[in-house]
């Protein structure tokens, strides 16, 4: 058996998705179940062309070149509503739930409209997606605000039937910069949001693009703190209110001084736990003291440690706790930090022979980390069980 090309184009997927049509018409001929007036196979090949799909040259259609110039946006905003079918309603819920590509779903929507007239041609009119964003530029950049109540929707209205008329959720941000290029300082700066508890994937909340992170903080954040403020105070879904309150900000350290508006942790006074002013040892900035003095929320608050702060954060005007609401940064600090080094030097060959462990005691504790790992996720299924 050939080996697949991962690197299938759009267009090939279009191709095979009208043969496997082609190829269903096809049995429906053999077994006489066809139309006897081949009107029915006129309109099906017409709509698999105002699909966006290329029929092949044997399939009947006039022109090919037609179906390639297709403006798929313009086909969109020309579909008539969906009917509140129950059909279109359970194809949508399972496109959704199982990650269905448009190609693949606009595929089947050409089957069933055979038989099922009130379909929709394309996926994107049944799945209602929006095509049209209002992009605004602010803080250096190209910025887009989903909404947190737009995005978890869909989720609010199937609590509905199960909470009680007053429930309040948690939320967990996250915040972080991805360059986008290697060749060009082009950089995404997205807003993620998951409700603990109740959500296993986080969804994008805004996103903001630009030459380098965003220049103004309260620009950046200014619609996130609105939406929080007015949802701290109830929201209402279906005649039930609902409260939500974000219970932590997850970031890594850059993105963290970024966001509460204090020195890098490379800096003095950057630690964001402590009040030590560290020290500088081997081109590294050190904290060494063990038992000096916590930094607490209302510390912060009060801007107590002047050499901390370097504006405002408008994370303030909220309910966060700004300093046991931004907890470290597991995966930098555990999984690519100094844990990760530490192994190098008891496992691997760069550390010294009397640093290294026997490959029993990495047989021990490969066998515990697999054990807590078993523990770790039966402990996450009786949560979202209970």
């Amino acid at each position: 058996m050939e080996r697949e090309n991962w690197n299938i184009t759009r267009s090939n997927l279009r191709k095979k998705a009208v043969k496997r049509v082609n190829q269903l018409f096809q049995s429906l001929n053999d077994e006489d179940i066809s139309v006897e007036d081949n009107t029915a196979e006129n309109n099906v090949e017409h709509e698999v062309v105002a699909s966006g799909f290329d029929l092949p040259s044997n399939s009947g259609s006039e022109s090919n070149e037609e179906s390639e110039s297709f403006d798929e946006d313009n086909h969109v905003d020309q579909e008539e509503d969906i009917p509140n079918n129950d059909l279109a309603g359970c194809l949508r819920d399972w496109a959704t739930h199982f990650g269905v590509s448009l190609i693949a779903l606009s595929a089947l929507l050409t089957i069933l409209k055979f038989h099922h007239p009130f379909l929709p041609k394309d996926a994107r009119t049944l799945l209602k997606t929006q095509t049209c964003h209002s992009v605004a530029s602010l803080a250096s950049g190209s910025f887009y605000y989903f909404g947190i109540q737009k995005m978890f929707s869909h989720f609010f209205e199937k609590l509905t039937s199960v909470v009680q008329n007053q429930h309040s959720f948690k939320l967990q941000l996250n915040i972080d910069g991805l360059p986008v290029f290697k060749s060009s300082g082009i950089q995404f700066w997205p807003i993620l949001g998951m409700l603990q508890g109740y959500s296993r994937k986080p969804v994008l909340i805004a996103l903001f693009c630009g030459n380098s992170k965003p220049q103004s903080l309260s620009e950046y954040l200014n619609n996130l703190i609105c939406e929080l403020k007015s949802m701290s105070t109830g929201f209402v879904v279906n005649g039930k209110t609902f409260f939500l309150t974000v219970s932590s900000v997850i970031c890594d350290a850059p993105a963290r001084a970024f966001v509460k508006g204090i020195k890098s942790h490379n800096g003095y006074s950057g630690c964001d736990k402590c009040v030590q002013p560290g020290i500088y040892i081997n081109n590294r900035m050190t904290f060494p003291e063990l038992d000096a003095n916590v930094r607490t929320d209302i510390s912060f608050l009060n801007a107590e440690d002047e050499d901390h702060h370097l504006k405002h954060s408008p994370f303030c005007e909220t309910s966060v706790p700004m300093v046991s609401g931004f907890p470290h940064d597991y995966m930098h600090l555990v999984c690519l930090g100094v844990m990760r080094r530490l192994l190098d030097l008891w496992v691997g060959a760069c550390g010294k022979l009397r640093s290294r462990i026997s490959s029993t005691q990495v047989k021990l504790i490969s066998d515990k980390l697999v054990a807590l790992r078993s523990l770790y996720l039966q402990n996450l299924l009786e949560g979202q069980g209970a």
